[in-house]
């Protein structure tokens, strides 16, 4: 395995230890992941947001959603099916 692919997996895999709280389809196939501790942050406009303290973004790649070996989603599917993909998802409010 390529070793920068290795450290990113590695990153990957720790990341997901935390509970994920939010996910968020984005434009075309990005996806957002938000774990850990919510941290709380002003906007330009001065509305609060919350963001996670691992901020996971998923873009410009092929991506699969595997839960218990089986693969719940992946970016190849239609927008509809990934909405309800991570809609579908047990996320710790």
């Amino acid at each position: 395995m390529n070793p920068t692919r290795f450290i990113e997996s590695l990153l990957i895999r720790y990341a997901l230890m935390f509970p994920i709280w939010k996910v968020k389809k984005g434009n075309g196939s990005f996806i957002t992941f938000d774990m850990g501790e919510k941290v709380t942050y002003k906007k330009k406009n001065g509305s609060e947001c919350f963001t996670g303290s691992i901020h996971l973004w998923v873009y410009l790649c092929d991506w699969i959603v595997v839960n218990s070996g089986k693969i719940i989603l992946q970016s190849e599917n239609s927008e509809e099916q990934i909405i309800s993909g991570l809609n579908s998802l047990k996320i710790k409010k």
